[in-house]
């Protein structure tokens, strides 16, 4: 072979040893999400958490939430001025990526590993 096809051929497996990194990753994530199944107690943090290892978007995320019926209350709910409101996008990924949250922090890190598998190219995202 020549010098081009063996540059050729070693960049292929490097792609393919990152596709399956990739792929192991994913497989890990939805083993965990099989096994810890929202249940009864488990705080708002935690059932969003535990939904987007699920659904695995943001919106979907939202969408259940809503639905559900949760509320989030920011200042000017504190101040008595509005009632709680509905969760956006934008609310989710501070849970998910939060610090000083009293959440499982495995259940985070899972969830924080697929948002930036979602979010950004995979070469910059840590996989085990």
């Amino acid at each position: 072979m020549n010098k081009n096809m063996d540059k050729i051929l070693l960049k292929l497996i490097k792609e393919k040893s990152k596709i399956q990194k990739t792929i192991d990753c994913i497989e890990n994530i939805k083993k965990y999400s099989d096994e810890n199944k929202i249940v009864e107690g488990d705080s708002p943090e935690t059932i969003i958490l535990k939904k987007y290892l699920e659904l695995g978007t943001l919106k979907k995320v939202c969408e259940f939430i809503n639905q559900v019926g949760f509320k989030i209350y920011d200042i000017e709910y504190k101040n008595g001025n509005k009632p709680g409101r509905k969760y956006r996008p934008s609310d989710i990924s501070p849970v998910i990526t939060g610090e000083n949250l009293e959440i499982n922090k495995e259940l985070q890190e899972y969830a924080c590993i697929m948002l930036a598998m979602n979010s950004t190219d995979l070469d910059n995202v840590l996989i085990w």
